[in-house]
């Protein structure tokens, strides 16, 4: 069963919203992502060596959190009849992805070609296992959709910054159709800031690329940070970088999806594979 999110926050419009869209990610049913505990995962230590290729290295105590295995999406295809995969977030789902900055970027793959709203929106998990809304924006999708068909959100671009030691959950919300709010399609992971490490900061300034950069923070268990140094790149090596990702990505995906029970015509790693072989 894809995760659901519960807000708890008193907002009248998103209350309109999570009352229509379907049972996949606003809905108040028990799931243990939405009741996840904090991981509190930790690193390898950094050193000198940079990766000659992406490999990116999950954090430790990542094992697989039964039904968190695939992605929020109201429904499996799109607006169009020719898409299938519905909004892919392009971060894991199985464990929480980690950055180091206050300011990180946030990818998913959009499949439709037309120009639809998307509603974007990040959430602080608060203690008692909700949620707080800390930064909301609504554009048209071709602003921010690059032509591969993944749409790029990066906080550098607002005054919102995460707080070191917390996480959050994003969602971007597709609407198909405004007068048929249950049609619309979403995308929704976990993000944790951890502090900066002085070791790996130091090690990011000696490289020259964002290739190299990129299979540093791999290497280092950041996910959204390796993938924001790559996602806006369009030479080959980072193309080659940013494949190499996901295609880490969905191996773990794929172990995480055969430990758990699966209730969708197509897991998180399978459509994870479409998208990989659609932009590669």
């Amino acid at each position: 069963m894809s995760p659901r999110f519960h807000m708890i926050v008193d907002v009248s419009r998103w209350l309109a919203i999570a009352s229509l869209i379907t049972a996949v990610s606003l809905s108040p049913i028990p799931s243990a992502r939405a009741q996840f505990v904090d991981p509190q995962p930790s690193r390898p230590d950094s050193d000198s060596t940079v990766p000659t290729t992406a490999r990116y290295v999950p954090p430790d105590r990542s094992a697989p959190r039964p039904g968190s295995t695939a992605p929020g999406t109201s429904r499996g295809n799109g607006c169009s009849s020719a898409s299938t995969t519905g909004l892919v977030p392009l971060a894991p789902q199985a464990h929480v992805g980690l950055t180091q900055t206050v300011q990180p970027t946030i990818a998913w793959f959009n499949p439709e070609t037309e120009n639809y709203t998307i509603e974007f929106r990040i959430a602080e998990q608060l203690p008692d296992g909700g949620f707080k809304i800390v930064y909301e924006t609504d554009f048209a999708s071709a602003e921010k959709t690059l032509p591969s068909g993944i749409t790029v959100v990066s906080l550098d671009d607002t005054d919102t910054e995460l707080a070191p030691g917390k996480t959050y959950r994003w969602q971007a919300v597709l609407v198909c159709d405004p007068n048929r709010p249950s049609e619309s399609l979403v995308a929704e992971s976990d993000i944790q800031v951890i502090s900066a490490s002085d070791g790996v900061e130091a090690t990011v300034l000696t490289l020259a690329t964002a290739s190299q950069r990129a299979g540093f923070y791999a290497s280092q268990s950041l996910w959204y940070d390796a993938m924001g140094e790559v996602l806006m790149a369009d030479d080959d090596e980072a193309q080659a970088v940013r494949l190499d990702l996901l295609n880490d990505l969905a191996l773990l995906e794929a172990a995480a999806t055969s430990a758990g029970e699966q209730n969708t015509n197509l897991s998180y790693d399978e459509r994870l594979r479409m998208v990989i072989a659609q932009i590669q």
